[in-house]
């Protein structure tokens, strides 16, 4: 009987005139969804499908094309096959979509979760062959800052896509072998410097004249036009679980507290626009709320609403509707 691995997609880079595919390992859960496998420090684990027959392992085009940032890939029979610092790589029979997860600011602050103060064990552009054979990762996520990138101009040369960025006091310049932001980058560099956050998937090069050069293998531009910076982890947390499509009432026995709780770390993402209010609310219920918001527009207390009804409907109910329209 075969087995299988699921990862999500971070990384759908050049790699010798194929691709090279890289994310981190995730689990179905029992509601449909995924959750991302963590090790013992809560760093999520990373996993790079290695080919057995083509050049240095990549992905031939055939199989990578069509599988996006996010998408959830599920490898039939994986093998590890670690090679120096690439202790993520492993053969596999076949790969094949599975689903797919939506990126939000906590998911990208989890999968960029790490404690790595500079990027492969220095601060430059590229390891050497020995040291990266003592290497024990090759791969991972930042969020960076201070992004320029721009196209490096070279001799009898096509011009070179690259990011200049900061990370933990440290700037760095590396070549882009995304291809969607290469593409973005040599027709619109204006719009390529216009995301107000980056979170870069950065990896090692394949061996060239003795060292390893670091690239960025994958670009995800967020903008914070609906910045959730000020929102708890917790909350943040509860939201997650509910885009993976579990209720309330789910969501309450799994983090083992109350449903009014939950209903309140889900206020400001309904304030947000993040979370349609009939999701969570009765769609009779949310219409006497607006019509006793109509009727008392200067009403800024939940109390009285409560006793307008009886009772009948409950306080985070309420909560979830009037955040609802707060930005109309």
């Amino acid at each position: 009987m075969s087995k299988s691995k699921f990862f999500l997609c971070l990384a759908n880079s050049y790699k010798h005139d194929n691709r090279c595919l890289a994310g981190v390992l995730v689990k179905p859960n029992y509601n449909g969804g995924y959750d991302i496998i963590q090790d013992d420090w809560g760093h999520p684990i990373w996993f790079r499908p290695i080919n057995r027959w083509t050049d240095a392992g990549a992905i031939p085009n055939d199989e990578a094309e069509g599988i996006d940032f996010f998408d959830v890939i599920e490898v039939k029979d994986p093998e590890p096959c670690p090679d120096g610092a690439q202790q993520e790589n492993h053969y596999y029979s076949s790969l094949s979509y599975d689903g797919h997860m939506e990126m939000d600011k906590a998911l990208l602050n989890l999968l960029s979760r790490t404690n790595r103060k500079v990027l492969f064990g220095n601060a430059y552009n590229a390891v050497s062959h020995d040291y990266y054979e003592r290497l024990e990762y090759s791969i991972l996520m930042i969020h960076a800052s201070d992004v320029r990138c721009y196209l490096k101009q070279r001799v009898d040369k096509q011009p070179q896509p690259r990011m200049e960025f900061t990370f933990n006091g440290n700037e760095y310049d590396f070549p882009i072998t995304d291809p969607d932001f290469r593409h973005l980058l040599e027709n619109d560099e204006d719009e390529a410097n216009a995301a107000s956050e980056y979170y870069l998937t950065l990896s090692l090069g394949a061996i060239c004249d003795d060292k390893h050069f670091k690239l960025v293998a994958g670009v995800i531009m967020y903008d914070d036009d609906n910045d959730l910076s000020d929102i708890p982890e917790s909350a943040h947390e509860s939201y997650r679980l509910f885009k993976q499509g579990l209720s309330i009432v789910q969501i309450a026995r799994c983090r083992l507290t109350k449903e009014d709780t939950i209903a309140t770390h889900l206020v400001p993402f309904v304030e947000r626009g993040l979370i349609d209010p009939e999701e969570l609310v009765p769609s009779e219920h949310i219409e006497k709320i607006l019509r006793y918001q109509r009727q008392h527009p200067y009403e800024d207390h939940l109390k009285p609403y409560f006793e307008a009804f009886n009772g009948e409907i409950s306080y985070s109910s309420i909560k979830i509707v009037l955040a609802s329209t707060k930005n109309k």
